[in-house]
């Protein structure tokens, strides 16, 4: 998954987490990395909204580096999503 930023964008990204095996789950917690070619940049704490994560980024820099990765606690699981981004 490719996400596109224009520089000076502070917006909303939010990402649905479902069940392979249509399980009733709970996300205990969420934070998100967010990195610029390897260099952290920002991290935080997301919003949850029952299988919905929210984070709400601004990058600093045009680059085609960045990567976005969220941790996610479900039960005793930790799950890990990560997402390219890309800032003109």
């Amino acid at each position: 998954m490719n996400i596109n930023f224009i520089l000076g964008e502070d917006k909303y990204l939010k990402f649905l987490v479902k069940s392979t095996k249509n399980e009733e789950f709970e996300i205990s917690r969420a934070t998100y990395k967010l990195y610029k070619d390897r260099e952290l940049e920002t991290e935080g704490n997301c919003t949850i909204n029952e299988h919905c994560i929210t984070v709400k980024l601004n990058p600093l820099s045009k680059s085609m580096r960045y990567c976005l990765e969220i941790t996610y606690y479900i039960a005793d699981e930790i799950l890990k999503k990560r997402v390219q981004i890309e800032v003109v």
